[in-house]
């Protein structure tokens, strides 16, 4: 199961698909649940290797990851109307959109991304997914790509390294494809001021992708400022 309910309503206004950072699963946001506004229903994407996954090998492939999702999204009853991704999940989200629209499986009314210079700049990022593990993780750190609160915690960071290492390759082998469409849906781009994953500009570029409705929205913080700002980008995503 890759699509896990975390707020349920019978008849929601709205239904918000989240899908996490790198090397994280949904039981990252469990504790933004009571920020949830209103009547909405709040989902998360869990992917292989984490949390209630943890025994699944995690996945190094894009298409494999969205086909499965997809997949999956065409038994909801209620299928989600918001899609909004951090960081790795940014991009998964907009390529997940891209699917759903180009199969005319669901009509998604907002795509929020965050975290995520838009993807037609991505293949100017680094590589690092090859590197030894001590060097990995020193690149990683040095991105803020590691929260504080597994940072913390050594025994996790060796937990994790496998899973950010396959999240890595899975971002790194990510291919634009321009013949994607213009977005047909309102386009939330959020950042944090200090994110020294994500520059101003990059956040920007997503307006070359935006056939309608844009906005911007920065934050104080770094690559995860919102942890700090979880209430602000959730109303926002549901307004």
């Amino acid at each position: 199961m890759w699509i896990r309910p975390i707020v349920r309503h019978e008849a929601p206004d709205q239904h918000l698909l989240f899908f996490p950072w790198a090397g994280a699963g949904i039981e990252g946001v469990f504790h933004w649940k009571p920020l949830v506004p209103g009547r909405a229903a709040f989902s998360g994407v869990q992917l292989p290797g984490r949390g209630s996954r943890f025994k699944d090998k995690p996945v190094t492939s894009l298409r494999e990851l969205i086909d499965a999702v997809v997949a999956e999204f065409k038994t909801l009853e209620r299928p989600p109307t918001v899609l909004h991704g951090h960081s790795l999940g940014a991009l998964l989200a907009y390529e997940v959109y891209q699917r759903l629209r180009r199969d005319s499986i669901a009509r998604v009314e907002r795509l929020v991304v965050s975290g995520m210079s838009a993807p037609h700049l991505l293949r100017h990022e680094d590589r690092i997914a090859h590197l030894p593990d001590e060097a990995f993780f020193a690149r990683i750190k040095a991105l803020d790509g590691i929260p504080q609160a597994v940072l913390a915690r050594p025994q996790l960071v060796q937990l994790f390294l496998p899973i950010l290492r396959a999240d890595f390759t899975l971002f790194e082998s990510y291919e634009f494809d321009p013949t994607h469409p213009p977005l047909d849906c309102q386009l939330i781009v959020c950042g944090g001021h200090e994110d020294a994953t994500t520059s101003e500009r990059g956040l920007a570029a997503w307006r070359e992708l935006a056939g309608g409705s844009f906005e911007m929205r920065l934050f104080d913080g770094g690559h995860f400022f919102i942890e700090a700002n979880a209430s602000r980008v959730l109303d926002l995503a549901l307004a």
